[in-house]
């Protein structure tokens, strides 16, 4: 059976440094490459990447990990909002980050919120917005039935708390349309 391994650019990710950091633990010995050809990307056992990044994931996570490095954006949303709900807010952002980056329309949806409501970022709210409407762009429900309250007079001067407030219920209206349709 294959060892699992990571890439640089996720294991970097994963603990939070730079790879250039990285590089130097190798050289200091501090860090072992499981594969480093010319002209491939080096890779990091993923044990070793946990023991270096001082994360241990859970298995289901850890799939999600593996998935994420293999280009999977939807796994990297799903590890950010994992990392969210475990308090690791430097992580969980800097994975939805990477997803969005790669358009991922929760990622993009997940983190306009953070940026609306000031959870896990700075309040920021035209980054919010923009990240939103990208996610409307891709089709993201929750993301079309929030883009009518960016349109709201009072929203102007909304403060992070009532952003988060608006977006949980329009998000909660949505749910209750859908399972009304579902039940009828």
């Amino acid at each position: 059976m294959t060892t699992p391994t990571l890439t640089l650019d996720t294991t970097a990710l994963l603990a939070g440094v730079s790879k250039r950091t990285l590089w130097r633990r190798v050289q200091e010995g501090k860090l072992s490459l499981a594969e480093h050809a010319p002209g491939r990307p080096a890779r990091v056992g993923l044990a070793e990447a946990q023991r270096v990044s001082g994360v241990a994931l859970p298995a289901e996570e850890q799939a999600l990990l593996l998935a994420a490095d293999a280009g999977d954006a939807a796994a990297g949303t799903e590890l950010g909002l994992w990392f969210l709900a475990h308090g690791d807010v430097a992580r969980g952002v800097a994975w939805l980050t990477r997803a969005a980056d790669a358009l991922e329309p929760e990622a993009l949806y997940q983190l306009g919120r953070c940026h609306l409501a000031g959870v896990s970022v700075a309040a920021d709210a035209a980054t919010g917005k923009r990240l939103i409407a990208q996610a409307a762009g891709l089709g993201h429900r929750c993301a079309e039935a929030v883009l009518p309250l960016f349109h709201r007079p009072e929203a102007a001067s909304w403060s992070p708390t009532e952003w988060d407030a608006a977006l949980d219920a329009a998000e909660q209206q949505l749910i209750a349309e859908v399972v009304a349709t579902l039940s009828s």
